[in-house]
């Protein structure tokens, strides 16, 4: 079985990493064009600003979904390295919203190193039947040291069905091999796939704007 979602990211990620010159409203007024329902208010370590995420929704017509492209470390009081993963969660409820709150609470109050972190504690806290968990992009957890057993199995055991593997369509190698282990995985434990967008522009033509803000912090993405 596989489900799709996108998760969006908008000049709010910019609170965290120069990554987007997109505004909320620039990726509703799309989504109504190609007759979308929802919007995700998910951002780099932050759940988006869902007052005006509701207020919008209101305008155009659409329901908000909350949710967070979260930094994940193995253990948040580590504080050796500077790298982390992504990871997406999304709330099905209200008291997921909250237990989404609460950890990313956590995160910058006692995990947070350059970033706000949050770690497989945080994770298993969670009532899993509240929160949507995925692997996000190649920056995810996935297929770095000991990945099977410092996270995929105790987030798998826990979350169950709420727990999805992610593949994206970007027509790059590194997407391209991350790809095929993602497949792998899928027939080796059976957990669910989800077909993903990470959004950072909407036309085309927006991708210039994107580049040049991109070379404020020495980025530059070749394809």
């Amino acid at each position: 079985m596989r489900y799709n979602n996108y998760h969006k990211h908008t000049h709010y990620s910019n609170i965290r990493t120069l990554d987007c010159v997109t505004k909320p409203e620039d990726y509703m007024k799309r989504a109504v064009e190609l007759g979308h329902t929802t919007y995700f208010t998910t951002e780099h370590g932050y759940q988006g600003n869902i007052y005006e995420a509701q207020t919008l929704c209101d305008k155009y017509g659409l329901k908000p979904i909350y949710g967070v492209e979260a930094y994940y470390v193995d253990d948040m009081s580590d504080k050796s390295s500077r790298e982390s993963s992504h990871i997406v969660l999304t709330a099905l409820s209200g008291r997921g919203q909250r237990q989404i709150n609460k950890i990313m609470s956590l995160a910058n109050m006692e995990g947070f190193y350059y970033k706000p972190r949050i770690d497989l504690k945080c994770l298993l806290s969670i009532n899993p039947k509240d929160v949507i968990i995925t692997t996000a992009c190649v920056a995810g957890r996935m297929f770095k040291e000991e990945w099977e057993d410092k996270f995929f199995i105790p987030v798998m055991e826990h979350f169950g069905n709420n727990f999805f593997l992610e593949v994206q369509a970007h027509n790059a190698p590194v997407q391209k091999m991350y790809n095929e282990k993602i497949l792998n995985v899928h027939r080796k434990y059976g957990v669910m796939l989800i077909h993903a967008n990470d959004s950072h522009y909407i036309l085309p033509d927006d991708k210039k704007y994107r580049d040049l803000f991109l070379k404020a912090k020495g980025i530059c993405y070749e394809n």
